[in-house]
């Protein structure tokens, strides 16, 4: 019998988490299909560990870093495990648990899975990498409750949306880099000994097209002085205020913006001005 330790419980439930893993499958009205979500981790679990009896050809990748597939049907209304078997792969042979030494019965009813079956439905979208509809079926005890589905299509019309705006953002370089040369005397502000406008700046825009703010990306922490914070806010001030004065006369409407969006720049000067990064700006922790 071959016992995994709980380290390796816990690498399991973070790597699954990190990369894409092969797929488990489950049968729907005589269709094979795959399974996004995994009942059997949670009976490991509530077990405390990955016990599985004499299975010892597991196949580890990281594209299955669990080392199994599981196989199940829902029959019905009742979701049923019928087997797990080693991950695919070219150098290790398959190999199949025996559900009877495991479980004491050949097909298990899956007694100890409250959860949501997440199943992939219709076409996969490359570009977006994700399928354009899922079904979800609640179960309860190994019960099926509810069932309904969920469409992807305006998510993935966001995607494509996005991946435009992204494009198009990245070739405003020159054009921002015209506009800001514009805007002030960049070889005697870097002379000056007290004020630097290089840096890197957050310009946000609306659907329009119209610049709505600028902002110094300042990477303040606790251990900041407070005078230099009361330095780079006026920095702030001064820098912006001249950036806005000249890219205010600048309309990004042409470039076809379908939402607000965010342009992340850094400015670098040595000699002359340029733009080492211009690039679509997206705040996870706002979802924007």
């Amino acid at each position: 019998m071959k016992k995994i330790s709980i380290f390796i419980f816990l690498i399991y439930s973070v790597a699954l988490h990190a990369t894409i893993q092969s797929f488990d499958y489950i049968i729907l009205n005589k269709d094979t299909l795959p399974l996004f979500s995994d009942p059997l981790y949670d009976y490991f679990k509530q077990k405390g560990n990955f016990e599985i009896p004499d299975f010892k050809k597991r196949c580890w990748s990281t594209g299955c870093i669990r080392g199994y597939n599981t196989y199940w049907e829902l029959k019905n209304d009742s979701l049923f495990l019928l087997k797990i078997t080693s991950c695919k792969s070219e150098v290790c042979v398959l190999s199949e648990v025996n559900l009877l030494k495991m479980f004491g019965t050949p097909i298990v009813f899956a007694t100890w899975y409250t959860g949501t079956l997440e199943i992939p439905r219709r076409k996969y979208v490359a570009d977006c990498q994700t399928y354009e509809g899922e079904e979800r079926i609640e179960i309860n005890k190994g019960k099926a409750i509810s069932k309904y589905t969920i469409s992807y299509d305006e998510f993935i019309k966001e995607q494509k949306l996005n991946k435009v705006l992204s494009k198009n953002v990245g070739k405003l370089s020159d054009t921002l880099l015209y506009y800001l040369n514009k805007s002030m005397n960049w070889e005697k502000l870097e002379n000056s000994g007290n004020r630097w406008c290089d840096d890197i700046y957050l310009l946000s825009y609306d659907q329009n097209g119209n610049l709505l703010d600028i902002k110094l990306l300042m990477n303040h922490t606790d251990s900041t002085k407070a005078k230099d914070i009361r330095f780079d806010n006026r920095l702030e001030r001064y820098c912006t205020k001249r950036m806005k004065n000249v890219l205010d006369q600048l309309s990004l409407n042409y470039i076809k913006p379908h939402r607000p969006f965010k342009i992340k720049i850094n400015l670098f000067y040595f000699d002359k001005l340029i733009i080492d990064n211009c690039s679509l700006y997206y705040d996870y922790k706002k979802g924007s």
